[in-house]
C-alpha cells in the first residue's frame, strides 16, 4: 500500500464581517497556491512478477573458429591374431646327410650344396665345378651363374673393389640368374638402353608391355646399341637413374659441346619398371622441370608451361612419353608439342 501524500495548503483568508452583498461571496478570499510539498518516502519493493513466456529462437550464428587439435589418444588394444597363411610351395628335395662327406666330388649334381670340411675346418660351397671356402665364395659373388647376387648393390657390398662390368644377378622375382651391366660407382643395375633416333622403344611399341628381352647380348656401355634386360620386369627398386648421352651439339652461343652423359636420380619405389609402365596408367613424379632439362643441357629449348611429368605421360595424341615430361607454349596441357624423356611418340 502507499503512504498518504503530504502537502501544505494556503492560509485561510480574513472574514468579510456581517455585511453581505449579492456580488460578494461568502467567506474569505481564496489564498495563493501553496508551495509543492516534499517528495514522499520511497515505497517498498513489490513482489516478483511471474516468469514470462520464452521468446522465439534467434538466427543461427556463424561457425566459430576451429579449436586447437586435441592430444593423441591412447594406443588401442592389440588386434586378434590373423588367420594362418596358406602353405608355401614345396622346396627342392634335400640331399641325404650321409652323401655330404669330404670325399664327394663337386659337380653340377651337387651345385649349390654346402658342407663342413673337417680337413679345412671351414664351411665349403659347391659352385658346380669345385668346393670353395665360404669366405672365398663371397669374393666370387656375381662372377658366375652358380653364385649370382641379388643386385649390383649386393656385389658392391661384399666386394667394394669390383669395377664396372657384366655380372650375374638373380633378383627375388626372377626364376633364374641372368647377366646385367653394373655401374659400381653408384651401384646401379642396368635395365635398358634406348637410342632416341630409333623407333624400337617409341611410346606405342609393344616392347614396353611384354616380359621379353631385346638384344640382351648388348648389355655393355656401347650406347649406340639398344637392349632390354630381364631386370625390366624382375628388378625391384626405390630409385631410378635416368641417363642421356649426347654425341655433341651446338649451343645458342655457337659453342660446340662434345660427347657427354647427364644423369638424374628419380626417387620412386616399385616392384619393377614393367609394373609402372605396362598398364598404360599415368603415374606422376615430382622431379621438376629443371632436373629433366638438365638431361639435355640448359642451352636447349623446352617450352615453359604444362610441365606434366611421370610415367605414361599423355597430353594429346602426339605428345606422349613413357618416362619424362611434356611442355607447352600456352598455359595449359591441351596442345603441348615439347617434351623430353624416354619412349616418346
Amino acid at each position: 500500500s502507499r503512504l498518504p501524500f503530504f502537502a501544505e495548503f494556503g492560509a485561510r483568508g480574513d472574514s468579510g464581517g456581517n455585511r453581505h452583498s449579492r456580488n460578494t461571496p461568502i467567506g474569505g478570499i481564496k489564498g495563493d497556491k501553496g508551495d509543492q510539498g516534499m517528495t514522499g518516502i520511497k515505497g517498498e519493493t513489490g513482489m516478483k512478477g511471474e516468469k514470462g513466456e520464452a521468446g522465439s529462437s534467434g538466427p543461427v550464428g556463424p561457425p566459430g573458429n576451429s579449436g586447437v587439435p586435441g592430444s593423441p589418444g591412447n594406443t588401442g588394444p592389440s588386434g586378434n591374431t590373423g588367420d594362418l597363411g596358406r602353405p608355401g610351395p614345396q622346396g627342392w628335395p634335400g640331399r641325404d646327410a650321409d652323401t655330404l662327406n669330404s670325399k664327394e666330388a663337386c659337380t653340377t649334381q651337387t651345385e649349390g650344396v654346402f658342407r663342413y670340411s673337417k680337413q679345412r675346418k671351414s664351411a665349403e660351397f659347391c659352385n658346380g665345378e669345385q668346393w670353395v671356402l665360404l669366405m672365398i665364395a663371397h669374393t666370387t659373388l656375381g662372377m658366375t651363374a652358380h653364385f649370382p647376387a641379388s643386385s649390383c648393390h649386393h656385389i658392391a657390398l661384399w666386394s667394394p673393389q669390383r669395377g664396372n662390368g657384366v655380372y650375374w644377378i638373380q633378383p627375388s622375382m626372377s626364376d633364374a640368374p641372368f647377366q646385367t651391366y653394373c655401374d659400381m660407382n653408384g651401384r646401379w643395375t642396368l635395365i635398358m638402353k634406348i637410342v632416341g633416333r630409333k623407333r624400337t622403344f617409341a611410346f606405342d611399341q609393344a616392347i614396353w608391355r611384354t616380359k621379353t628381352t631385346y638384344n640382351k647380348e648388348d648389355m655393355d656401355m656401347d650406347l649406340s646399341k639398344e637392349t632390354k634386360l630381364q631386370s625390366y620386369w624382375t628388378f625391384p627398386f626405390s630409385e631410378l637413374r635416368l641417363s642421356m648421352y649426347s654425341d655433341g651439339y651446338i649451343t645458342r652461343y655457337l659453342k660446340y659441346v662434345g660427347p657427354d652423359t647427364q644423369h638424374v636420380v628419380l626417387p620412386y619405389t616399385s616392384s619393377s619398371l614393367y609394373d609402372l609402365i605396362a598398364d598404360n596408367l599415368y603415374r606422376p613424379t615430382r622431379l621438376g622441370r629443371s632436373a629433366w632439362r638438365s638431361l639435355i643441357g640448359f642451352d636447349s629449348s623446352l617450352q615453359q608451361n604444362c610441365n606434366k611429368e611421370g610415367f605414361n605421360v599423355i597430353a594429346r595424341q602426339h605428345a606422349r612419353v613413357r618416362i619424362g615430361l611434356v611442355a607447352n607454349e600456352q598455359n595449359d596441357c591441351v596442345s603441348p608439342d615439347s617434351m623430353i624423356g624416354f619412349g616418346m611418340g
